[in-house]
């Protein structure tokens, strides 16, 4: 079962909001894709939403990066 939010964000979009969550910047490098790299990776919460009866808390990328910062920066 996935779980996503049915929308699509670049790699550098990825990186740019965790500079933000995190306050500092991220060294990267930008390349070429690589050769079998899908354009595109998408995922949907729908089958575990049915199956599970669940509903997501969070769909923002940027909130989603955020709470893992927090967990990351004050482990239990």
């Amino acid at each position: 079962v996935n779980l996503g939010s049915e929308k699509g964000y670049s790699v550098l979009e990825m990186i740019r909001l965790a500079e933000e969550v995190v306050g500092r910047s991220i060294p990267h490098k930008i390349s070429e894709r690589r050769a079998g790299d899908p354009a595109k990776l998408l995922a949907s919460s729908a089958a575990a939403q049915r199956l599970l009866k669940w509903t997501p808390e969070y769909s923002e990328a940027k909130t989603l990066l955020k709470t893992m910062w927090d967990v990351y920066q004050n482990p239990a």
